[in-house]
């Protein structure tokens, strides 16, 4: 028998037993060896990666024996539901960046925590942390700002403090403003674990201060 005709001969027998099946389980999922050799197959699939997506691929084949002869084969391929390369922010903190547009927020900021604005104080934090941006960094130029401020007031002329944050302040002493920044300094000195909640921490407390000294 010429070699075409056995070749055909087998793709038509695995026609036939295709055709047959009956149901999924008369399928039997197998991989194959590199050269091919349905009698040696030990393994199942085989993962290859993608370099644009980083996903894993599985390639599997449907192979029909018939009496030990070589048959027609297809591959199947899947893609798996994970990626690879991907790292899970859910247990870690995200990468965090310089705050933009400091100005504003700061003198924001420093407003609603000075006056004692629980709700709009977080809400600008909310915002930051939102952005992505550090609350460390964020709350330490605020804390600058404030020492400006504090360093006018105590007489240093070689000082100079935004007119905005010096009219704001105004309604507490010196010594009020001072306890307002020692109590800032403590949500960045890295006493927690999580960046955000000694800010958060620290914050609570001025507003508490604030409260006291106003009521």
């Amino acid at each position: 028998m010429k070699k075409e005709e056995k070749r055909g001969l087998h793709i038509s027998r695995f026609m036939r037993s295709f055709a047959r099946l009956d149901s999924p389980e008369d399928i039997k999922v197998v991989s194959l060896p590199n050269p091919v050799d349905n009698r040696t197959m030990n393994e199942r699939g085989r993962t290859e990666e993608n370099s644009n997506s980083k996903r894993r691929v599985t390639s599997d084949r449907l192979v029909f024996k018939n009496d030990g002869e070589e048959t027609p084969s297809i591959e199947l391929k899947r893609e798996a539901n994970e990626e690879e390369g991907v790292v899970s922010t859910q247990n870690s903190e995200r990468i965090r960046q310089t705050p933009r547009n400091t100005k504003g927020d700061v003198n924001a900021f420093i407003q609603c925590l000075i006056n004692g604005e629980r709700r709009d104080t977080f809400d600008v934090l909310h915002e930051l942390d939102i952005k992505g941006d550090d609350l460390e960094i964020f709350l330490s130029m605020a804390i600058c700002e404030l020492d400006r401020v504090r360093s006018v007031r105590v007489g240093n002329g070689a000082s100079h403090a935004d007119e905005y944050l010096l009219n704001m302040c105004k309604e507490l002493t010196a010594p009020e403003l001072e306890e307002v920044i020692v109590l800032l300094t403590a949500g960045v000195d890295h006493s927690y674990r999580s960046a955000q909640a000694g800010v958060k921490v620290a914050v609570l407390r001025v507003l508490d201060f604030i409260y006291s000294i106003k009521h």
